[in-house]
């Protein structure tokens, strides 16, 4: 016999209005940090853009443009400070109603997005939901600029939740995104929503 159902959220463009990767960048390096970084992966982003590096390469170089060397407590401080200073104010409105919809019909729910799950983490503790992210390699408590899992992206999505539940033992199942980037979750759907929520 099925569960009750499963809910399914992509975060950037879906739960989260904009990028939150680019938000934090910008966050923790302020303007200047951030556009002059920019400068120097604009060789990479045209790589990605005519294809000779997917995406999750082209983000792996952006985050270690940024990242590389950190000190895993301060990025994680700093994630949690943005969560708490900028996500809030951000999050879609009609998608949290939706969400709370789910919460009360008793379903399953995760975010399952290529967001680092450091800036995924406090935010789902308190929306009451699981997360699912692109987790990052941490060596000696250094961030070496890595990541340690794929990025959690397309069909990516789909395998990773399939190592915390079993989609088949639930109905029905709902997904939400806003890109093609979402469509192997999206197809994983009873009920898929395509940059809506009702």
């Amino acid at each position: 016999m099925a569960n009750n159902g499963l809910a399914l959220w992509d975060f950037d463009g879906t739960l989260y209005k904009g990028d939150s990767f680019i938000d934090f960048l910008k966050y923790t390096h302020g303007k200047l940090g951030f556009y002059s970084r920019m400068m120097v992966f604009l060789p990479s982003f045209l790589e990605w853009k005519v294809g000779m590096i997917n995406n999750g390469q082209a983000k792996e170089r952006l985050f270690s443009l940024f990242y590389a060397g950190w000190d895993f407590h301060q990025f994680n401080h700093l994630a949690l400070r943005f969560q708490m200073d900028v996500v809030p104010d951000k999050l879609n409105r009609e998608a949290l109603k939706k969400l709370k919809w789910h919460h009360e019909q008793g379903h399953k729910q995760y975010i399952i997005s290529a967001t680092f799950t450091e800036l995924l983490l406090y935010t789902a503790d308190k929306l009451k939901i699981h997360c699912l992210g692109t987790d990052l390699e941490v060596i000696d408590g250094k961030v070496t600029g890595r990541f340690r899992t794929p990025n959690c992206y397309g069909d990516e999505k789909v395998r990773r939740l399939k190592e915390f539940v079993e989609p088949e033992n639930y109905r029905p199942i709902y997904a939400y995104g806003d890109s093609s980037g979402d469509s192997a979750m999206l197809q994983l759907a009873d009920e898929a929503f395509l940059k809506k929520f009702f």
